[in-house]
């Protein structure tokens, strides 16, 4: 698995991408994610999705993160699907903090 952390930064392995998102989690927030199209082709999907974060930073402040995300999804053996490319910033990015 692979995960894009920012832009132009991909973070490989499941340990290195469990730290990286543990910075999300102890911003104690909220994420919310629109599903805008998805391409399937038998186990293998490709979804666009919009995003955005709320949560608060070490330092107290409110922060905010909004994005455009390009994922390619695996359909597992027990018909879930797992993430297999995570790109958050696959077409937009826009921070404020």
């Amino acid at each position: 698995a692979c995960f894009v952390s920012q832009e132009g930064q991909v973070i490989k392995g499941i340990e290195n991408i469990r730290q990286i998102l543990n910075n999300f989690i102890s911003m104690s927030g909220k994420i919310e994610s629109k599903v805008n199209g998805v391409i399937q082709t038998s186990d293998i999907a490709l979804v666009n999705t919009e995003w955005s974060f709320n949560g608060i930073g070490p330092d107290g402040k409110a922060v905010t993160i909004t994005g455009k995300a390009t994922d390619v999804l695996r359909r597992q053996s027990d018909g879930n699907w797992w993430i297999l490319i995570d790109n958050p910033w696959g077409t937009n990015l826009q921070m404020s903090v």
